[in-house]
């Protein structure tokens, strides 16, 4: 399989195109029907909304939070009375939460005080869901349902320090996150009771910055990225180690999965700036490596497969050929 250039944004790669000024460091991706949107976060405190097929912007900017916000996006056929919407949820470890209506950038809800270094959106029996880590204290990670405003309690036993990386997927009947934590450890949480589903993945020697989860033919299955310049890939039920990735590249920053075409695929990006997706279930590398000009800080894999890349203030969206 070989990876084309769909469309770029910024000055270095093609023309010249209105975007960010300054590097982009989270992307969320969302499906509303057949349109595909990409969600892109950058340290000039600015959130973009890209239509993931032509790389036209959707509005404006979503302003008035701080540097380099956590987004996530969720799509709903009907929730309550607001009927089909898209949604875009920022947060931000010291200010809270906020829910907006993508396509329009109208603010819809707010929730928390305390805000959250990582987002993990899904929907579940029509009920949008929030799992958020970080914020203030260490090792926080709850689950807000946006429809009743509601959220969980603290998910315990958690991690010794901060949680800065999280991953939510529904296998079968249960709800399942993966936090990833500054104490070099991750761990898998059944959402639905707010406890942890076997012990703490261990192996790393730093940070696990990034994590992805997957649920494809019964198995449950994890990415892990790490400072200590790996990515892990694990059975997420018994917590054991399938294999390494990825290795030297350099720090791990970013992971993505999704279900293609009935393939857990993963995209992985790393200091060096490399792009490496792999086939979780056959455990096997996809084409070559993508090459980019400068660290790639967030990567997002779209239901249809298109793999969005942040490197420095630019983004680019690849098709499989």
């Amino acid at each position: 399989m070989l990876w084309a250039t769909g469309w770029t944004k910024g000055s270095t790669v093609g023309a010249p195109v209105a975007g960010h000024s300054a590097a982009v460091e989270e992307i969320a991706t969302v499906a509303a029907g057949e349109r595909e949107f990409v969600v892109t976060s950058g340290a000039d405190d600015a959130v973009r909304v890209w239509d993931a097929a032509s790389g036209e912007q959707i509005g404006g900017p979503v302003t008035g939070h701080e540097c380099c916000a956590s987004v996530a996006a969720i799509h709903l056929d009907g929730m309550g009375d607001t009927g089909t919407r898209t949604l875009l949820i920022l947060g931000e470890w010291d200010n809270g939460l906020a829910v907006f209506d993508l396509l329009t950038g109208r603010k819809m809800a707010e929730g928390a005080t305390t805000g959250a270094l990582a987002l993990a959106g899904l929907v579940v029996g029509g009920r949008p869901l929030v799992f958020t880590g970080g914020g203030e204290g260490y090792g926080l990670a709850r689950v807000w349902d946006l429809a009743a405003d509601t959220w969980s309690g603290e998910l315990r036993p958690g991690h010794l320090e901060a949680v800065v990386a999280v991953a939510a997927v529904q296998d079968g009947p249960r709800l399942v996150g993966v936090t990833g934590s500054e104490d070099s450890t991750a761990c898998v949480w059944d959402l639905s009771t707010g406890t942890r589903i076997g012990a703490p993945f261990t192996g790393h020697n730093g940070s696990v910055r990034a994590v992805a989860a997957t649920a494809v033919d019964g198995r449950l299955l994890a990415v892990t990225g790490s400072n200590d310049q790996t990515a892990r890939l694990w059975d997420a039920t018994t917590a054991e180690q399938i294999s390494v990735l990825l290795t030297g590249h350099g720090t791990v920053t970013c992971v993505a999965s999704a279900v293609i075409d009935h393939r857990a695929l993963a995209a992985i990006g790393t200091r060096h700036g490399t792009v490496r997706v792999w086939d979780l279930g056959a455990d096997t590398q996809v084409g070559t490596d993508l090459l980019f000009p400068m660290p790639v800080d967030a990567v997002g894999i779209t239901p249809a497969g298109r793999i969005a890349v942040a490197f420095g203030h630019e983004v680019a969206v690849f098709t499989a050929h």
